[in-house]
């Protein structure tokens, strides 16, 4: 199958080998969804890491980036996701959650991406794609823009509490 590549990278096709819907009761059932979900993107940067997201579900307890139960990050665009954050198979082929990502309990929220605490996304896809060599950007260093705000929610006093910080 071949689809656009916009959303992974500027022009040209990807090869796309399997898109697969996932079905886990167990994360569904825990699943924290209150009013308005978004589709984001995850990836992982072993298949040790996707194993035990598609037995369990996303675990907070588990995240390192960001500190010790920090959140789970996911983003806006696949092109961020792409861009570093996936592993590539013994046959060429690059994995990526698509995931249904609530607002219950966000960490932190931006242009790229949002961070959420736990049972707060599931992984409702796994797409396993190729990018054509010449065009893979596998370190892609991204500009903050000056004026630009990242907000974050920090807790104080128990309730989760929202900042916005200029960067």
């Amino acid at each position: 199958m071949r689809a656009s590549r916009q959303c992974f990278e500027r022009g040209g096709d990807i090869e796309v080998e399997e898109l697969r819907r996932l079905g886990s009761a167990k994360a569904l059932h825990r699943f924290a969804c209150s009013g308005d979900v978004t589709l984001m993107f995850h990836g992982c940067r072993s298949a040790a890491n996707e194993a035990k997201i598609l037995q369990e579900g996303f675990k907070v307890r588990c995240c390192s980036s960001g500190g010790a139960n920090y959140g789970t990050w996911f983003a806006y665009n696949a092109r961020y996701s792409n861009s570093g954050f996936t592993f590539m198979d013994a046959d060429g082929f690059t994995h990526m959650f698509i995931c249904v990502v609530s607002y219950h309990y966000t960490v932190m929220d931006n242009s790229e991406m949002r961070v959420v605490g736990q049972d707060c996304a599931y992984p409702q896809w796994l797409i396993k794609y190729k990018v054509p060599q010449n065009r893979f950007a596998a370190n892609v260093r991204r500009k903050v823009y000056a004026g630009s705000n990242r907000v974050w929610h920090v807790v104080r006093d128990g309730k989760w509490v929202r900042e916005t910080v200029g960067t």
